[in-house]
């Protein structure tokens, strides 16, 4: 008779997702995360993934990265905008002229939040676009697909679109520019320049793994999430006994990502263990992967890359996590 294996403990990584001062408690995102995966299960009648599992921990990072993006800033703006609206209003009510001019000065010493600084340097961008010339193309993997998408990729009405924009995007190094994405994800950009933010939420989801060395564990991590799994994964990895380490909508492939992840990491995601279980998810349309899956000469060749579709919401953790296919790759990892 098999003997059967020891429950193992999954971990859960978000993307950089959005900023909310009243973002829902870490055990609340991890039973929404494992209910996506319970219902394509549940669709697909096949038994569940809970009672297959020793434990749930969800990893959330963003009371560090928060103050870094623009929707912290602009909320941060309308408070400060408030305060003084409400402070010159007592002020008239008090009837205190003074008062209302000192008022009026503090809310004028108040620094306006400065644009995050991307901390890349003008050389850095120039050898960005010449690594777009030099970057050797990828050797050809043979990519999966999940079965619950709309169709054979190859014989669908989809399938040339698809081809067309997988191939778009991996001609594409930043398509709208490294400073404009700064622009729009200061926080992601600010977690690969700023190596003190990086320390700080490594230090902090470090603390939050499980202590128990060799323990049997899953990693699932979406978005920005992926680097810092590969991150945290590239230094700790060794402790834990890992049964799956998927991937979803990663932009670890993408060159703005790749040249700038940290050298332990690079050497890691280009060389890693014998054996080490690494399944990556990609839908061709979602921009944040520019269609780039993860190809050696930069990633190992024993990871494997599976295609998805997700619809209109393509970098939708929701979607991600809904396939069968990815409910399937957990599951069997906690078997």
């Amino acid at each position: 008779m098999a003997r059967r294996r020891k429950p193992a403990h999954l971990v859960l990584i978000h993307g950089r997702g959005r900023f909310s001062f009243d973002r829902p408690p870490p055990e609340l995102l991890a039973a929404r995360w494992v209910g996506r995966l319970e219902r394509a299960l549940h669709k697909a009648g096949e038994p569940g993934l809970s009672q297959q599992l020793s434990g749930v921990t969800f990893l959330d990072y963003m009371s560090l990265l928060a103050p870094y993006s623009r929707a912290y800033r602009k909320r941060l703006e309308a408070d400060l905008e408030a305060v003084a609206a409400r402070m010159a209003d007592e002020s008239r009510e008090d009837d205190d002229s003074d008062q209302a001019d000192e008022n009026g000065d503090s809310d004028d010493d108040v620094p306006a939040p400065k644009p995050g600084s991307t901390g890349i340097s003008p050389e850095e961008l120039e050898a960005d676009q010449e690594e777009l010339a030099e970057e050797p193309e990828p050797e050809p993997l043979a990519t999966r697909y999940c079965p619950d998408c709309t169709g054979k990729y190859a014989d669908s009405a989809l399938g040339e679109p698809r081809r067309r924009l997988r191939h778009l995007g991996r001609r594409l190094t930043e398509p709208f520019g490294v400073e404009r994405i700064a622009w729009v994800f200061p926080d992601a950009v600010a977690y690969l320049a700023n190596e003190r933010l990086r320390a700080d939420i490594h230090d902090l989801l470090a603390y939050r793994l499980p202590k128990k060395k060799g323990t049997p564990v899953i990693v699932v991590a979406h978005s920005l999430g992926s680097v810092i799994a590969a991150d945290l994964w590239a230094e700790l990895g060794e402790q834990y006994r890992t049964r799956l380490f998927l991937t979803a909508g990663s932009p670890l492939a993408v060159p703005l990502v790749r040249r700038r992840l940290h050298p332990r990491t690079a050497d890691w995601v280009r060389d890693l263990p014998d054996g080490f279980p690494w399944v990556n998810v990609i839908d061709p349309v979602d921009p944040v992967t520019l269609a780039r899956e993860l190809r050696p000469p930069y990633f190992d060749p024993s990871v494997a890359n599976l295609e998805v579709e997700n619809g209109r919401r393509f970098h939708s953790e929701d979607r991600y996590l809904s396939h069968i296919a990815v409910a399937r790759e957990v599951v069997k990892a906690a078997r």
